[in-house]
């Protein structure tokens, strides 16, 4: 990942000859590089000469004259070995005027002089190794002398003839100065051309080719050899590469493709690089990694689920309701796919546009809605089939691209009654208890609610609600009676067909009859056009029966009730 370019550092050291009488020869020691510092690349020699002359003339001549007197002193620096590194030449001159000789030798009065502090300096031109074999020797632990060689070198001018003592001093400082770099890389890993370094990365779709970049920079002051590029999920990557070696502030673009997975990925890739054995110092190898990402999604796709009543009455004949009664269809939209979808719509072919009545039109990954209608309840088999469509966006990974899914849902309408239940499901009948016959009184249980009285001329059954414990005396024509708790209507029947109306098949009746005692008079239960050869025949059952019976066929059934029976029956809701 990105790192800023290391610096190159520079270390001087140094040391100092005192100036002294020339000729001398001496040594000026340096501390060796300490390769701990870093890597060294060069090493610069500068040496630093000073002279400092004094002149004793005496003008001879028979004439004035200005006399220029000069000291030069030749400073020799060389390695241990004898090897030559610099020179500095260091002079000075300095004049005087001198008049007629005075007849006297002796340095003074008007023909003589003695001049002090011809002082000069020079600095040598730098001189500098980048070698190996000059750079390993300057390298490791403690110091190195190096060798120092001065001779001096004076003259005077301007007379013909004069006499002269010179005394020449000579003095050398040396500075060694190490060059030192740091090598480092960079690696920048990206993604589909993203600098994906955070999570959850760019989205893309699952079974498509990722592309991974890998840009490798020496940012460093050194050149770097036999680089290595290691993916911790993709493997070795330094194939894809066109070199292993780069020089300084190089770059090189390797690339290398996958399938996209689906859900979260992550892979690290690692790069390293090895400095070339003719630099000394540490480290010897450097390093840099960069995290990548994406999340890989799937295909769109939406999912419909149509509820009748609450149950997802796919196949036929569905629930049994009630005609007329409320019914009610819960559509459940839900992104099921890996891409956001918009402009959702849904349409039921029988009800119409739906949208209306959903709560929103776009749907998050793992996102549902659910909508909802009402109608009412036909009679007979009723389907109906939702269509739901969305869209992908226009900046997804796969956009404009419509999914859609389609659900059926049906019903069976009937007219028959649904029998009551408990809390627990179970179907509850009227429960009902034979008394007795013609007139007298008659007493009920606690939870008996209702006498259920057959009466003739005319031939009826009426419901009479009695308190517990009550006798109720019955006067009239001949008349049977029964005690009754729970949903206690019975239709007469006496020689009619009673309509049951449209049933599916394994549709469960229950019915309960009162008064079927007759051998010669026989009930038949039968389907539409199939009034002889009914599904059921009832004769002489008794008093009280209760009975269940399920329907063969998908029809509209009826009771030919030929005896004068009282019929309560219901429709088990399933």
């Amino acid at each position: 990942m990105l790192s800023p370019h290391a610096q190159a550092e520079e270390r001087s050291y140094g040391d100092e000859i005192p100036v002294k009488l020339t000729n001398w020869t001496d040594v000026l020691s340096i501390p060796r590089f300490d390769p701990s510092q870093g890597i060294l690349t060069k090493i610069d020699f500068v040496l630093t000469g000073k002279v400092n002359g004094r002149a004793s003339l005496e003008n001879l001549d028979a004439e004035a004259a200005i006399v220029s007197a000069e000291s030069v002193a030749d400073i020799r620096l060389d390695r241990p070995d004898g090897t030559h590194v610099t020179t500095a030449s260091p002079r000075a001159a300095k004049t005087s005027s001198l008049s007629v000789f005075d007849g006297t030798i002796d340095f003074s009065g008007t023909s003589g002089t003695t001049i002090s502090d011809i002082v000069g300096i020079d600095i040598s031109e730098h001189v500098s190794y980048t070698d190996p074999a000059s750079l390993a020797f300057f390298t490791g632990s403690g110091t190195i002398d190096m060798n120092v060689q001065t001779t001096s070198r004076s003259r005077a001018t301007g007379a013909g003839n004069l006499a002269l003592s010179f005394n020449t001093s000579a003095g050398a400082a040396i500075t060694v100065t190490y060059f030192i770099a740091q090598p480092a890389i960079d690696l920048e890993k990206w993604t589909n051309d993203e600098d994906a370094d955070h999570l959850p990365g760019p989205l893309l779709h699952e079974g498509d080719v990722v592309t991974w970049t890998y840009i490798v920079t020496n940012i460093g002051e050194v050149p770097l050899i036999d680089l290595t590029l290691v993916d911790d999920q993709e493997g070795d990557i330094i194939a894809d590469c066109p070199q292993t070696v780069l020089a300084i502030a190089e770059s090189m673009r390797c690339t290398h493709r996958g399938i996209v997975q689906r859900g979260q990925y992550t892979n690290t890739a690692s790069v390293t690089g090895d400095v070339p054995a003719i630099y000394p110092g540490e480290p010897r190898q450097v390093q840099d990694s960069d995290p990548s990402h994406y999340t890989g999604i799937g295909d769109p796709a939406i999912d419909l689920e149509k509820l009748t009543n609450g149950d997802d009455a796919d196949t036929l004949p569905g629930p049994t309701l009630v005609a007329g009664t409320v019914v009610t269809w819960s559509y459940i939209v839900h992104n099921v796919g890996g891409i956001a979808l918009e402009a959702i719509s849904l349409v039921d072919d029988r009800e119409g546009a739906i949208t209306a009545h959903c709560p929103q039109q776009r749907l998050a990954v793992g996102e549902r809605m659910v909508c909802e209608v009402q109608g009412i309840a036909q009679l007979g088999q009723y389907t109906n089939t939702a269509t739901v469509t969305g869209t992908t966006p226009s900046d997804s990974v796969l956009p404009h691209v419509t999914v859609t899914d389609e659900d059926p849902s049906h019903y069976f309408g009937v007219e028959i009654p649904l029998c009551p239940v408990d809390d627990n499901g179970a179907v509850l009948l009227p429960k009902v208890r034979f008394l007795g016959e013609g007139v007298g009184e008659y007493t009920v249980d606690n939870a008996e609610e209702v006498l259920v009285v057959k009466k003739l001329a005319p031939f009826r059954f009426i419901l009479q609600r009695v308190s517990p414990y009550v006798s109720t005396r019955h006067t009239g024509a001949p008349e049977r009676v029964w005690a009754c708790q729970g949903d206690c209507i019975f239709q007469r029947g006496l020689g009619e067909v009673i309509p049951l109306g449209p049933l599916p098949q394994n549709s469960l009746l229950h019915f309960v009859f009162l008064d079927d005692d007759e051998d010669e008079r026989i009930n038949t239960i039968f389907a539409d056009g199939a009034r002889e050869q009914p599904l059921l025949r009832i004769q002489k059952q008794g008093l009280t029966t209760s009975l269940q019976v399920t329907i063969s066929e998908s029809n509209t059934w009826y009771v030919d009730a030929v005896d004068s029976i009282g019929l309560y029956y219901c429709l088990e809701s399933r």
